[in-house]
């Protein structure tokens, strides 16, 4: 299986191309606003160094929110075109979704994963099996047991190919990727006044 993985949702824009069992990845330290810039010079570099090229990928996988409005739809929108053009399968996962693969939150339990987005925290909270999304004020986040962070600095690479490689086995891919936003834009907020 060769996968092409994009996670645009923060600051640190990470490329991931999987080749059988071969990992490569590029990330760009605080690419800030440079994503639509970089992100296919990381590409053309992973194909590369894996020799390969876009035609030889399998799945292109998306990580799709919540986070960065612009790095997301750049991410979404990149693998979106290239797997139609190839008539190729998308895969996505979310950024909490990934959080709590990373941990190894698998297969149930109580718990909740906590991404910081400067006011409040994006969460994923499970409970018995089930699982919601929500924004959590940051003067709440105490009243929750069994929390999971995101380290700003950690890359979760492994967790991301292993999220992937699940979706794979269990069918879970398609022909789209949606962005997962859990708070309106700016200018979404601004013309419908809240």
């Amino acid at each position: 299986m060769n996968a092409l993985i994009v996670d645009g949702t923060r600051d640190i824009l990470l490329t991931i191309l999987v080749k059988d069992d071969g990992i490569y990845s590029r990330k760009s330290l605080r690419a800030g606003g440079r994503h639509s810039a970089l992100l296919f010079v990381h590409i053309d570099e992973l194909f590369g160094e894996a020799e390969l090229s876009v035609r030889d990928i399998d799945y292109f996988a998306g990580v799709v929110g919540p986070g960065s409005y612009t790095g997301i739809r750049i991410g979404a929108c990149a693998l979106t075109a290239m797997a139609r053009a190839l008539s190729k399968r998308l895969v996505s996962m979310d950024a909490l979704e990934v959080l709590a693969y990373s941990k190894g939150l698998r297969g149930g339990g109580n718990y909740i994963c906590l991404i910081d987005n400067g006011h409040d925290y994006y969460a994923l909270q499970e409970q018995n099996g089930e699982k919601k999304y929500f924004v959590l004020p940051k003067e709440l986040a105490a009243n929750y047991e069994n929390k999971f962070f995101r380290d700003e600095n950690e890359y979760y690479i492994d967790g991301i190919v292993g999220l992937v490689r699940d979706k794979i086995a269990r069918g879970e891919y398609g022909s789209e990727i949606r962005p997962f936003y859990m708070k309106k834009s700016q200018a979404e907020q601004k013309f419908s006044g809240g």
